[in-house]
């Protein structure tokens, strides 16, 4: 299409420049004013990354962060970034502050995944530069990647094409005799996508699971002399192979040791998390009411039917149409022309059709079951935005092959299309640079005597009636940023798993300083533990005291319905009491505070409940584990059915009860597709007494 070297290249930068551009105009148009990423998941993102600049000083272990403290391997709760730390620390490095520093590692890899996209249609498929350009060009700006990208371990989607490249070009010199071009390409592969898991997993899951499909598809698409061909080449060749897998071990250490023993702990995610979370028809065209073409007709869709067609949050990952029609007809001509393509194709049906959940079932549920790696992948609709590359490079191989040259008006107005309904008017810059960067400033350098901290009030100032992920979320995300900018730990902080005993959340609730306190003596942190007002930007060398625990009435059913004083003892733990009484959470707690015993020494009360709990089918009650300060009390069979349970609950001196609910297999309405209500919902608490024994 280009018979000019230097006009390629020329057209290659402006691609690129306009490419990045248009992912990035609301942060190019405000100066970086705002960048990537919300006050919450960006934060978290963004302390991570700072964790690794503190690695890469010397200032920390690799594998533990300074949240969680003082648990070690606190990086394995979450994707670990390694990739974007090491490029986050070159910037941070010539005085870049941390939030431009996280944005330029966004652009960058943007930048990555539209270079190695190029490269593998150019040098891999075959395509003429400009159809190698447009290739690069729909998958960097891809809707799907976009909408999701206020998630920035997905955009390590971008090094998806270059693993292959690499691993193309390793296979390409493994068949033509190249041994050390063969290792030295075979080992770039590897190291590769063992960063690439160290840095984040749903991506590199992916691929391998999409790479495992398409060796599956080989015999249902006549490539059996494909596969007879590779294993001849393997054979001549099994020394190099034996070297490159022995590299990919060791590369896999790392993650192996920092990622198992969390996954052993926490057991993944239960299916009933991932349920909400498969696809749906909707979900694979679903571009979103900011798509700059259709974003009307999906908001349309949404506001009157919004159950069955949803516009927004993390199912917002599908295909503009004509990307799906010119893939749809590029599939039909690349099997009848192009042979090696068949797998990828069929794999990408498979793909699909595996992510589905129709009329309660899913195939999704074997590949949970047996694929290793699998239960790590709560949110998998995501792999639509892997699928972006196979789809892309097949469309375009498709146009160029049934368009070629005789019809350069028809490929530049179909290019035109493609490239205009990916594009979107919405954006995911909402992080306030400057704002943000202003509350660090802010903050004083911590006391001395602070050997680690506790975030006792929220930038909120303690406000209470904020919505729960407000509650949750705010004061742990400012305190884990703060831990990796000031170097001090604190044992705040949240993440896709926490540790087995957090407890964090409300710091505007009268047990928060309760649960920092029981913690801290838990895990024998008392000394030197300090307070961090975020609201007022202050240090205090101990946590502030809190408000008392109300007194529990003898012999009397407290209600803890709405209004009723009963509510006043819920820990955080529980949602908003309703007129019936109040649902818990998986956990959940009730405070007790008995009048003084007249007697010297400990003593017990029989605790009376009235409770039910929601049932998961088609198992008609649920297991109910009490315990008083710690100790297991009782176990309970309770059904749906409102009814009475008592349990013996010790007291120790005068001080208050801590009892806890924990419903087993607690999961929401929404998970088992009974409603919308997403919450988990564990034991419903209508009333409770307490007696002297």
């Amino acid at each position: 299409m280009f018979k000019s070297v230097g006009a390629s290249r020329l057209l290659w930068l402006l691609a690129l420049s306009l490419s990045v551009a248009a992912v990035f105009q609301p942060q190019l148009s405000t100066g970086f004013a705002f960048v990537t990423g919300d006050r919450f998941d960006g934060l978290i993102e963004i302390s991570i990354l700072e964790h690794w600049h503190n690695v890469f000083r010397g200032l920390a272990a690799w594998d533990t962060t300074n949240y969680f403290f003082p648990y070690d391997g606190t990086l394995a709760y979450n994707d670990g970034y390694f990739l974007f730390g090491v490029f986050h620390s070159i910037f941070r490095a010539i005085g870049v502050d941390p939030f431009l520093s996280a944005e330029m590692v966004n652009i960058t890899f943007r930048v990555i995944g539209f270079a190695s996209t190029y490269l593998l249609s150019r040098r891999v498929l075959g395509l003429r530069a400009g159809w190698s350009i447009l290739a690069a060009i729909l998958f960097t700006i891809a809707s799907s990647t976009f909408q999701q990208s206020s998630h920035a371990q997905l955009l390590t989607v971008s090094l998806a094409p270059l693993t292959l490249w690499l691993a193309a070009r390793c296979a390409l010199a493994l068949a033509a005799g190249g041994r050390g071009e063969a290792l030295g390409w075979g080992v770039a592969t590897v190291c590769l996508y063992a960063m690439w898991l160290l840095t984040a997993f749903y991506m590199a899951w992916f691929l391998a699971f999409y790479a495992i499909l398409c060796v599956a598809a080989l015999p249902l698409t006549g490539g059996f002399g494909v596969a007879r061909e590779a294993s001849r080449v393997a054979l001549r060749r099994l020394p190099i192979l034996a070297v490159i897998l022995a590299v990919l071990v060791a590369a896999l250490i790392p993650f192996l040791i920092l990622y198992l023993p969390r996954a052993s702990e926490t057991g993944m995610h239960d299916f009933s998390v991932v349920w909400p979370y498969l696809g749906t028809p909707w979900d694979f065209v679903n571009t979103g009411p900011n798509n700059a073409v259709f974003g009307g007709v999906m908001g349309w869709l949404n506001a009157n039917f919004p159950t069955r067609f949803p516009a927004d949050g993390e199912r917002v990952v599908g295909f503009p149409p004509v990307m799906l029609a010119c893939f749809a007809l590029a599939s039909i001509w690349c099997w009848r022309r192009v042979p090696l393509l068949r797998a990828p194709i069929l794999a990408v049906a498979i793909f699909w059709l595996l992510t589905l959940k129709v009329a309660g079932v899913s195939p999704w549920v074997l590949v949970y079951h047996w694929v290793p790696g699998a239960k790590a992948v709560r949110v998998v609709v995501r792999s639509y935005i892997f699928l972006t590359l196979p789809i892309t490079l097949i469309t375009v191989v498709g146009l160029a092959g049934m368009l070629r040259s005789r019809s350069p008006a028809l490929a530049g107005v179909l290019a035109l299309a493609l490239v205009l309904e990916q594009l979107n008017s919405g954006t995911v810059a909402l992080i306030d640079r400057r704002e943000e960067n202003r509350r660090l400033a802010a903050l004083p350098p911590p006391p001395a005597e602070c050997r680690s901290f506790a975030a006792m009030v929220s930038r909120e100032g303690g406000q209470a009636g904020l919505p729960d992920v407000i509650n949750r979320y705010s004061h742990n995300v400012d305190a884990m940023l703060v831990a990796e900018v000031v170097g001090l730990p604190t044992i705040n902080g949240i993440s896709s798993f926490n540790p087995p005993d957090w407890d964090f959340s409300n710091t505007s609730h009268f047990d928060y300083g309760i649960r920092v306190s029981d913690y801290a003596r838990r895990h024998d942190i008392e000394q030197g533990l300090c307070g961090l007002d975020l609201a007022g930007s202050r240090w205090d060398v101990k946590p502030r005291t809190v408000s008392p625990i109300p007194s529990t009435p003898l012999s009397e059913m407290v209600s803890v319905a709405a209004g009723q004083a009963g509510a006043v003892s819920l820990g955080a733990d529980w949602w908003a009491p309703e007129p019936w009484g109040v649902w818990g959470q998986g956990r959940s707690t009730l405070w007790l505070n008995p009048p003084p015993s007249e007697t010297a020494g400990d003593r017990s009360f029989r605790l009376t409940v009235v409770t039910r709990v929601f049932t998961r089918p088609p198992d008609p009650t649920q297991r109910v584990v009490v315990h008083a300060d710690g100790v297991r009390v009782a176990v309970w069979d309770v059904s749906a059915a409102t009814g009475e349970f008592t349990a013996t609950v010790p007291r120790s001196g005068d001080r208050p009860v801590k009892v806890e609910f924990e419903v087993e297999r607690a999961a929401s309405p929404a998970a088992l597709g009974q409603s919308i209500d997403g919450r988990v919902l564990g034991l419903g608490l209508t009333g409770y007494r307490l007696d002297p024994m």
